[in-house]
């Protein structure tokens, strides 16, 4: 089975395939992230399944954070009172991250309205694994056009080669609730 983008509302109903050309791996998706080689991902050719991953190429201190998520552009024919994005994932945290240091799971609209999904401070115990479905993101009032939505991660720092986290996407849906 591959994950499917599935785009919802009263005047359009799409499902999109992944491997369609809207869809794209950003490296540094949030402002203010300027290291794109601790960001890399891979679409798993059998599943869909999208991928990130932050950290764990070096012993090199990042302290100007990291970022990395996937987008899906698509265009809104009228404006909608409320786009939602639903989307089930799995996020691991490897054990070496220390308590200063934190992931958090972002959702992005056009590069600029970011909701925070969830956020994860590492303890240096052992490695960490959430794994949740139907986890959704709201934006409000969204104008007709086109739009960019990114799930990714964002990293404040690491501090060792071993300090690294992934994000694994494994289906989404965009609801957008017009009139």
């Amino acid at each position: 089975m591959s994950v499917a983008w599935l785009l919802m509302s009263n005047v359009i109903y799409t499902r999109l395939v992944l491997n369609a050309n809207r869809i794209h791996l950003i490296p540094l998706f949030l402002q203010g992230t300027n290291n794109p080689y601790y960001s890399r991902g891979q679409r798993d050719a059998s599943s869909g399944v999208l991928e990130v991953t932050l950290g764990g190429r070096d012993n090199d201190v990042i302290q100007d954070g990291m970022s990395g998520g996937w987008s899906y552009i698509f265009t809104l024919l009228e404006e909608t009172r409320k786009l939602t994005v639903n989307f089930d994932y799995e996020l691991f945290l490897s054990r070496a991250y220390e308590s200063f240091e934190y992931v958090a799971l972002v959702v992005s609209l056009d590069g600029s309205t970011e909701k925070e999904i969830v956020l994860v401070n590492g303890k240096g115990m052992d490695d960490k694994v959430i794994s949740e479905s139907e986890e959704k993101a709201t934006f409000l009032a969204v104008p007709a056009g086109i739009h960019k939505i990114t799930i990714g991660l964002y990293n404040n720092q690491k501090t060792q080669g071993d300090e690294f986290t992934t994000l694994r996407i494994s289906a989404i849906s965009i609801l957008a609730a017009t009139g």
